[in-house]
This record gives structure tokens, C-alpha cells and sequence, in this order.
């Protein structure tokens, strides 16, 4: 099987983020990389961010909205319905190692 080339993509986190994401990454056996790759993949799948964005009162990313506005418009950009259903192939992503 070949290889699939592969992108860069680099972003910044707060360097305590960071080592709590790798942390809980070792502990479920999988890469940093390979959870990002799997959240990219289920917001392709769905066309949303795979799960509720809610903050709580006196959470550190409290100030997500003011830096991330919400889009005015239409929600969806591409215009197209959202999956209301998850198919079998969204259910479980494992990648290869």
C-alpha cells in the first residue's frame, strides 16, 4: 500500500495545553498528530466542529468568543445541510500506525 503524502501544519497552544494534550494522548495510545488528524477528519465528515462549543463561566478560553466571532449569515458556509446522522465509517476512526 502506498504512503498518502502528507501536509505540514503547524498552530500555537499554551505550553501547558500542550503537554496536557501529549499527556492524555500516551495515555489512550495514540500521537498527538493522530488526534489532530482524527478531529480533522470528523469536522470534514460532519462540515462542523464534531462536538458543542460552550464555555463556562471563569473558563481560561472564556474570551474564545470575542477572538472567534461567530460567523454572520448563513451557519453552514457551504450552504448544504448538516448530517443530522453518524454513519458507520464516522463512529470509529483508528488510524494506521
Amino acid at each position: 500500500m502506498a504512503k498518502k503524502n502528507k501536509e505540514t501544519m503547524s498552530f500555537r497552544v499554551e505550553p501547558d495545553v500542550k503537554k496536557e494534550f501529549e499527556n492524555v494522548c500516551r495515555k489512550i495510545g495514540i500521537t498527538p498528530s493522530e488526534a489532530i488528524c482524527i478531529y480533522l477528519h470528523k469536522v470534514i465528515a460532519r462540515q462542523a466542529i464534531p462536538f458543542p462549543v460552550k464555555l463556562d463561566v471563569g473558563d481560561p478560553a472564556s474570551d474564545f468568543e470575542s477572538k472567534f466571532p461567530a460567523p454572520r449569515g448563513k451557519p453552514n458556509p457551504r450552504g448544504k445541510p448538516l448530517k443530522k446522522s453518524v454513519t458507520e465509517k464516522e463512529k470509529v476512526f483508528i488510524p494506521k500506525k
